[in-house]
């Protein structure tokens, strides 16, 4: 009778080991940095622990998957990643601009992910580039607008003022302004601008903030490195980096001879990684 109850506390206790969640200390997942189609992820070093065989990444368009175990097949659906990963950076590529996105590590232990991962992290990757622009002379209106794609359109402003959501003006002092259309036409577009910074103070272009929720001026003047929030008529979202003026009489579209505009646009605000 003793045997058999011996034999059924270590069957019972067997089972506890067994049903036990796999768990360890997890690496810290910081913000996604969004780009193009794809999205740039970076975390802290693996857990010093036996065992570890890297992480698994996983991600959808919703986080219904975030609390299943690590053997779960539901969880299998939105494995990233097909060999565990021992580096700390990691970047998804074939994403949909302007999709909501979701994603988390968990470290795989043995065979297994464990059954809790990192906080989960929400981005939506965003069209970015950058646009060169003739030669402007003091009055000149040059336009830019966004089109359906996402994308950065360099225009005549007076031509296609229902267009522009920027206007880049040169005054007769020789400084730049980004100007709302609404200030220069009659049925031009209302557009708010915000400074962030400038690379010369620290303001790195992928700096993780989220877009600013006000203090937008429909006039803001740059100079080179000037990096600039604007928020458009339509409630979208836009960061403009004015690289520098035009060289000495040049007309030409190269980089070395024009005004350089990088730019990122995204359909809403924010999500940590502006």
């Amino acid at each position: 009778m003793k045997k058999m109850m011996v034999i059924m506390s270590m069957v019972i206790i067997l089972s506890m080991i067994m049903c036990k969640p796999i768990t360890v200390t997890q690496p810290t997942l910081f913000p996604p940095m969004s780009k193009s189609q794809a999205v740039s992820l970076v975390w802290t070093n693996m857990p010093d622990a036996p065992n570890v065989k890297g992480v698994n990444i996983y991600m959808g368009k919703d986080d219904s998957w975030k609390d299943e175990p690590g053997t779960s097949e539901v969880l299998k659906q939105y494995l990233v990643n097909d060999t565990p990963i021992t580096d700390t950076t990691y970047e998804i590529t074939g994403l949909e601009n302007g999709e909501e996105y979701y994603v988390q590590l968990r470290v795989v232990l043995g065979n297994d992910p464990t059954d809790e991962g990192t906080e989960v992290k929400r981005f939506y990757p965003r069209p970015e580039g950058q646009v060169y622009i003739y030669a402007i002379g003091e009055g000149d209106n040059t336009g830019l607008y966004w089109n359906e794609n996402g994308e950065a359109v360099v225009v005549n402003a007076e031509e296609n003022p229902e267009l522009v959501d920027v206007c880049l003006v040169k005054d007769t002092t020789g400084k730049y302004y980004f100007v709302s259309p609404s200030e220069l036409y009659e049925n031009g577009k209302t557009t708010g601008f915000a400074v962030l910074g400038t690379e010369t103070d620290g303001w790195e272009w992928y700096r993780l903030i989220d877009a600013p929720e006000q203090g937008y001026e429909n006039r803001i003047e740059v100079g080179p490195n000037t990096i600039v929030s604007v928020h458009t008529q339509e409630d979208h979202y836009a960061k403009l980096r004015f690289e520098g003026s035009e060289t000495q009489g040049g007309t030409s579209l190269s980089p070395s001879a024009a005004i350089s505009l990088t730019w990122a646009f995204q359909t809403r605000r924010g999500f940590n990684h502006y």
